[in-house]
Formats: structure tokens, C-alpha cells, sequence
């Protein structure tokens, strides 16, 4: 097991040399080895709009936000809609927990209950047995017989639903508030993950509007602070507000080196 100081001189050496136009990851594996032969290291290749392409150094330690669009900076991709009752769902920028943009549910009609103005995005690539956690923030600005769910379900290869876990939500108001969804453990034959994010009627002429932002889903028993890429300390992985970000956790080891190189 690599100790904590280990860790702290590899992102010392890293860190000393970046500024190397031709530091290449040849010399990146000989600067960790000089330091310890037995750590384990992973490099991922980054491509983002802002740091072209950069290379990272990851260990076990890391939390990782699997929503690929997490706060809907700019635009909705990758979060499918589903409307049976009379409504819309929008980017908007008028309410906004985390950047500039929010995800709008409005529900302007119903004929039952049950109805609903959701998106919803899956994840895939699970195992049976792992333990997973969700989190949104909304702002539920007005219910008429409604409420907002933030449900999980436990899909298999071919969609077939395993399990469902809802979290509701009932109380309006005009701050954003925590919803969460903790410590499900996905069932046998399970490989997705769908996160629904719904405003739902529990009458006839049901209304509502929910700002959502900040969707976070971790493998963990219950979700912490809520991160994306572009939170410190934190990166996107691939194309920013559109891959899954990861996260230093609490900044004294998890992130080994983050630093441009020569492919």
C-alpha cells in the first residue's frame, strides 16, 4: 500500500516538472518509480475545451459524479424527457444552484393522479452488489397536488426494471433544498442505473414548477458534497458539462498529478 507521504512527493515531482514542454509519460512513469515500484497508477488521457489534451495520475481514493450532465450548463444531453401530464421541461436560467443553468419541470395540467414532467438519465456498466447513492438539488417554487421524486431504478441488459427506490419531496419554497437517495444496492443481473428527476401529480388539475440542479450519483452508501469538474480540485474526464468528473475527495492525495504532456 502506497502511503500518504509517497503520494505527496509524486505530486511534488509532477507538479515541478510540468511547466517541461516535453515531459513525456515515459518520464512520468520513471519520476513514480523512483518513488515507490509498487504504486498502482492508472493515467487517463483528458480532452476538454480549455486544457487540450492533459493527463492526470488517479488512485483508489477518488470519488467520481457518474451524471454526465450534471447541472445542464449547456443544454440537456444525454437526460431523456417523459411528459404524460400537461407540462414542459426546459433548460433555465433564471434559478440556478450550481453555474448559470437549471433543469425547469412545469406542470400545467393533470387528469390523474399520477401523472408526470420528468427527465431521466441511465448509467451504465454496474454490477450486481455495488451500493449507490443520488442526490439533486431543487428549488419547488410552487405544488398544486403535485410533488417532485427523485427515483433510482435498477435496470438489466435489456431494461427489464430489478428495483425502484423513490425519495420525495412535498414542501414548496423559494430556496433550493437537498433530495436524497442513499445506500440502494443494485440486485442481481443488474447493469444500469436510471436517475428520474419528476415533478408528479397526486390529483386531477394538478400544477408545479421544480428547478433541479447539481445531480450527483456516486457508488457510496450516502452521497457527499455535491461536485462536478468544475469544482476545486476537481476535472471533467472528457468533454466539459458533458462526462463524468472526478473528485480529490478531501485534497491531500487522491489526485497525484494533473499536467500537460507529450503524448
Amino acid at each position: 500500500m502506497t502511503s500518504e507521504r509517497d503520494y505527496a512527493n509524486i505530486l511534488y515531482e509532477l507538479r515541478r516538472k510540468a511547466g517541461k514542454e516535453d515531459f513525456t509519460i515515459e518520464e512520468a512513469v520513471t519520476v513514480i518509480r523512483q518513488i515507490s515500484a509498487t504504486v498502482k497508477i492508472t493515467f487517463k488521457v483528458l480532452q476538454t475545451q480549455t486544457r487540450g489534451g492533459t493527463y492526470f495520475v488517479e488512485d483508489d481514493a477518488l470519488r467520481r459524479n457518474y451524471i454526465i450532465n450534471p447541472s445542464f450548463e449547456f443544454d440537456l444531453t444525454s437526460w431523456t424527457e417523459s411528459i404524460t401530464a400537461t407540462g414542459t421541461t426546459a433548460r433555465d436560467s433564471a434559478q440556478s444552484n450550481n453555474g448559470d443553468e437549471s433543469l425547469k419541470l412545469d406542470m400545467t395540467d393533470s387528469t390523474a393522479s399520477g401523472e408526470v414532467v420528468s427527465r431521466n438519465i441511465v448509467i451504465t456498466g454496474l454490477v450486481s452488489g455495488e451500493v449507490w447513492s443520488c442526490s439533486v438539488r431543487i428549488r419547488p417554487s410552487a405544488y398544486s397536488d403535485a410533488r417532485f421524486t427523485l427515483r433510482m431504478e435498477f435496470l438489466d441488459s435489456g431494461d427489464a426494471v430489478q428495483a425502484t427506490h423513490n425519495v420525495d419531496q412535498t414542501s414548496a419554497g423559494t430556496a433550493f433544498v437537498d433530495v436524497d437517495n442513499e445506500n440502494r444496492t443494485a440486485p442481481a443481473t443488474t447493469t444500469k442505473l436510471k436517475v428520474s428527476l419528476i415533478l408528479q401529480s397526486t390529483a386531477a388539475n394538478a400544477t408545479g414548477t421544480v428547478h433541479c440542479d447539481g445531480v450527483l450519483a456516486e457508488k457510496a452508501s450516502s452521497v457527499g458534497i455535491y461536485f462536478d469538474g468544475d469544482t476545486a480540485n476537481c476535472f471533467w474526464e472528457g468533454t466539459i458539462h458533458a462526462s463524468e468528473n472526478i473528485n480529490d475527495v478531501d485534497g491531500s492525495a487522491a489526485i497525484c498529478g494533473f499536467f500537460k504532456a507529450s503524448a
